[in-house]
């Protein structure tokens, strides 16, 4: 017999639970952290207090659209004008696009609200997880958000690795599929250049033979550019080929890819269908070598109204 490998590796996190404004996700963390104090406090200074914590957490917006627990809601954050209540901060890093799988529809809230932060130069990543508090519902654990760090074995993914990847933006998020994808021959979450407005992704997506996956899709800047049909095939490799899109030269935006089926799925998957998406590659198409005007990571971010008022597009379904 031979030596024990492991498999996996735990990063600690913490989701903290606010009365008054909702919930979020802070991680790494170190395990002497006790509390993240946010009675009392504003966003604003709960965000920092967040990240000014020694391991310099990443801090994600859970399930930002719940009637009575989701921070956008909760601060009546409006898409379209960015505005809301007078404590609306943005001094998130990432939001919660997906929780529990849900339909994959690209018109859903969280979706919609990621598109609109983004095309006014926000570079959020996304995430997919499961906030279920009971074992009876049996929904196996999925969503997952697989992280891409330069690692052989999860033992040698440090902490820092993690949330550094996690800031990057370097992220899938699957209900069924998995999507490889380079687009502008960038992992996602870079910046890459495009002067002329061309925009190419090269796309892989594997899945269980009963994973149902009809079409990728392309989406530039909030619209699908482009997409492919998939068709039924055995396990593995169901995919792979290239979409592309042009836009306006000059300017900067942003792309993801996105699979996704239509029949419904056994317990795994609570009788829905399969989807996945990836995070964005950030368009540089006005040759600055930035993505509009970066916020910064670990501080809040510029109050409502300081980021760009390019208006939102709404998703072709």
């Amino acid at each position: 017999m031979g030596a024990l490998t492991l498999k996996l590796r735990g990063i600690v996190g913490t989701e903290i639970s606010t009365t008054r404004y909702g919930h979020f996700n802070a991680f790494p963390l170190d395990t002497a952290v006790r509390r993240i104090d946010w009675y009392g406090k504003s966003p604003q200074a709960f965000l920092q207090t967040a990240h000014d914590l020694p391991s310099r957490p990443v801090v994600q917006v859970n399930h930002p659209r719940s009637s009575s627990i989701g921070y956008f809601e909760l601060m009546g954050l409006d898409r379209q004008t960015f505005e809301g209540d007078e404590d609306l901060v943005f001094g998130f890093d990432g939001i919660e696009v997906i929780n529990e799988c849900g339909d994959g529809s690209l018109d859903r809230a969280e979706v919609l609200d990621w598109f609109a932060f983004m095309s006014r130069g926000a570079r959020y990543f996304a995430t997919g997880t499961l906030d279920d508090h009971t074992a009876q519902r049996a929904r196996l654990g999925v969503p997952l958000t697989y992280v891409a760090v330069d690692a052989a074995t999860p033992q040698e993914v440090s902490a820092q690795a993690f949330r550094d990847a996690h800031a990057k933006g370097q992220l899938v998020v699957t209900c069924g599929p998995f999507i490889d994808a380079r687009i502008q021959g960038e992992r996602v979450g870079a910046l890459a250049p495009s002067p002329d407005g061309r925009i190419e992704a090269q796309v892989t997506v594997s899945a269980a033979g009963w994973v149902d996956v009809d079409e990728v899709l392309l989406i530039v800047g909030g619209e699908v550019l482009d997409r492919a049909a998939v068709p039924e095939g055995p396990g593995g490799v169901r995919f792979s080929g290239t979409l592309s899109a042009t836009v306006a030269p000059g300017q900067d935006t942003w792309a993801i890819v996105w699979a996704r089926g239509d029949a419904p799925h056994g317990p795994w998957a609570q009788g829905r269908p399969s989807f996945g998406f990836t995070s964005a590659v950030f368009i540089d198409g006005d040759g600055d070598g930035d993505y509009y005007e970066q916020p910064r990571r670990h501080a809040p971010r510029a109050p409502v109204g300081h980021i760009s008022t390019a208006p939102a597009t709404r998703v072709p379904i």
